[in-house]
């Protein structure tokens, strides 16, 4: 067998295939095991930096007379997104990282954990978590990234989820609205077109909160005949919904439920020449049609109402 104990400088790495571009490192150091009969490496660490930038790996790996035994622990203290998918070798989970690559721009991640597990006869198990703050996050393709977003994401197994604990996302019309406590999961993200579960939690002006819902795969607004700007006031508002992401919808494919609270109402436009008024009214919506309804005024007189308007 072997041990060895190195100091690294100035690593420069480019394994044909393993990386989308070269990578280096300007300092780090190697602790190492090997055993030939039966073949065993441990790594006790294996410490990589660039600046500020820490990775550290430690685990083992077995060739067994059954198969490979593996266990490896990767952390990273901050790291940018665009070196994170530098470093991000092609070969692992590649979906997620076409994913990351096409969704996630800017940012700063932290706090990443990973590990693997390998036994013979079994599925190698992937495990990741991280946080990023500062990054523009997009959730659904055809709708506006979420900017200066921040929260924490996870895969484990076949399954990645993303959680945006805050940031904001411009309206086509009417402002921006808060998106903290939206959340995207891919149950199994080595499918392709597989149905990704979404949840879009908004706050915001009613305006830009429609605007948003008038967007594809949506279009809630332009299905009712009716304007982005009907009305006044704030728009809270949680919508779920399954769809494949990746490619064009087919027929029944986007499932989705909205119900939401518009707060500090006021319109002279859902009943031409009256003003509606109200403190609160609940907002609902499906695939099948649009109903907003509760109590309120009409030019001061008071009333309760119901409005539904089906697609």
């Amino acid at each position: 067998g072997m041990v060895a104990q190195v100091g690294i400088s100035d690593l420069q790495a480019d394994p044909e295939g393993l990386f989308a571009d070269p990578v280096r490192f300007n300092h780090g150091a190697l602790d190492l095991r090997v055993t030939l009969d039966p073949f065993r490496v441990e790594v006790g660490q294996l410490s990589l930096g660039d600046g500020a930038e820490r990775i550290a790996l430690s685990g083992h790996a077995a060739l067994m007379p059954e198969g490979i035994d593996a266990a490896f622990d990767l952390s990273v203290n901050a790291i940018d997104s665009v070196r994170l998918l530098a470093l991000w070798p092609l070969a692992v989970v590649p979906k997620t990282r076409q994913w990351m690559t096409e969704n996630v721009a800017a940012g700063e991640i932290r706090n990443v954990r990973g590990s693997i597990r390998a036994a013979p006869g079994q599925e190698a198990r992937l495990a990741l978590g991280y946080d990023f703050a500062g990054a523009d996050v997009r959730v659904i393709r055809t709708l506006p990234p979420v900017r200066n977003a921040a929260g924490y994401a996870m895969l484990t197994g076949r399954s990645y989820t993303l959680v945006v604990e805050r940031g904001q996302l411009v309206a086509p019309q009417g402002g921006s609205v808060e998106m903290a406590g939206t959340v995207l999961r891919m149950p199994d993200v080595t499918v392709k077109g597989a149905p990704a579960k979404i949840t879009l939690r908004t706050r915001g002006p009613i305006t830009a909160a429609l605007s948003l819902l008038d967007q594809p795969p949506f279009n809630i607004m332009a299905k009712a005949g009716r304007p982005v700007d009907i009305a006044e006031g704030i728009a809270e508002t949680e919508t779920r919904l399954s769809m494949p992401l990746g490619r064009k919808l087919g027929p029944g494919e986007l499932i989705y439920s909205l119900t939401g609270r518009l707060l500090d109402v006021k319109s002279d436009r859902i009943v031409p020449g009256r003003v509606i008024a109200a403190p609160e009214l609940s907002l609902v919506a499906t695939p099948e049609g649009v109903g907003i309804e509760g109590p309120g005024t009409i030019d001061g007189l008071p009333v309760t109402a119901r409005w539904f308007q089906r697609f």
